[in-house]
């Protein structure tokens, strides 16, 4: 498989940001596009970075509320995946759903992730 073919599944529209918008910024577009990632272009579209969930996370961490639970940030609605599942089914879903991680159960039991 190429690039192009998982573009072509995917789509082609990239989101951007400029080097000068705030993490807030940031956080707001990965959210109403329910994305991972940011591409960072100048003025002139040249890309300059990519910022990504875990730069987000990793700067914001230590101002964050300490106190909020997990349960109420948690993602409720979890795609399963089973250990006989295609990796190429699972990628499927992982693209057409825009979800980076997969749980796999084996029957009563979680078996790993799939990322």
């Amino acid at each position: 498989m190429k690039a192009h073919e998982i573009l072509k599944e995917k789509g082609s529209k990239v989101h951007c940001t400029c080097p000068e918008a705030t993490i807030m910024d940031a956080v707001s577009i990965l959210c109403e596009h329910n994305i991972g990632a940011l591409v960072v272009v100048d003025g002139s579209s040249a890309v300059k970075g990519i910022v990504t969930e875990r730069d987000v996370l990793r700067n914001v961490a230590a101002c964050s509320n300490s106190r909020i639970k997990v349960k109420d940030i948690m993602t409720r609605d979890v795609i399963i995946g089973l250990p006989d599942d295609e990796i190429e089914a699972l990628m499927k879903i992982m693209t057409q759903k825009k979800i980076r991680h997969i749980p796999i159960m084996d029957k009563t039991s979680l078996a790993g992730v799939i990322s």
